[in-house]
């Protein structure tokens, strides 16, 4: 649907059955409803491209058989709540273009997650390490063997390892 505008109705829970909701393109406003929270047999949710703002609901964890999150585009704000853990069935998790903050929830598994356009959205998930995160962190398993992990590395263009202290595996074993 497009060319619609108003508010999303809290009485949209009621619609029990629904599997699909796509109100995309829209000029629809306020706050996404907790009873979203109510439609336990969605499976995709695409309300990008409106002008939606507020939270993501937390409610939106109990909608298990849902496959496809779509959010961008809106004036949404907070963080990820920890409860879309809950989706295992959750491939698409789109929350581009918003005003999100905080660490995703490390326990949010997808197929495909995109959250550019809010800056200050972080955690593994999205790339972009949280305040206080190590660039390089050791494996709890492997630091006596000096294996480290590279989870926020994707874009790093230079290492410095100028007066490093520690054994660090990179081709091979430095010794």
């Amino acid at each position: 649907m497009e060319g619609l505008s108003g508010t999303l109705a809290p009485s949209i829970g009621l619609l029990k059955k629904l599997q699909y909701l796509k109100m995309q393109n829209n000029h629809i406003t306020a706050p996404l409803p907790d009873s979203l929270g109510e439609l336990t047999n969605l499976q995709s949710l695409d309300v990008y491209q409106n002008n939606f703002t507020g939270g993501i609901p937390s409610s939106l964890g109990a909608l298990v058989q849902l496959k496809f999150l779509r959010l961008f585009n809106n004036s949404l704000s907070g963080e990820i709540p920890a409860s879309l853990a809950n989706l295992s069935n959750l491939q698409v998790l789109d929350v581009g273009f918003n005003n999100l903050s905080g660490r995703v929830p490390s326990d949010v598994k997808v197929e495909q997650f995109r959250g550019d356009g809010n800056p200050f959205l972080c955690g593994a998930i999205t790339g972009n390490p949280c305040p206080g995160d190590p660039l390089i962190s050791p494996q709890s398993s492997a630091i006596s063997e000096g294996t480290y992990s590279y989870t926020y590395c994707n874009n790093l263009d230079d290492i410095n390892l100028e007066n490093f202290s520690y054994n660090l595996c990179i081709a091979g074993r430095l010794q």
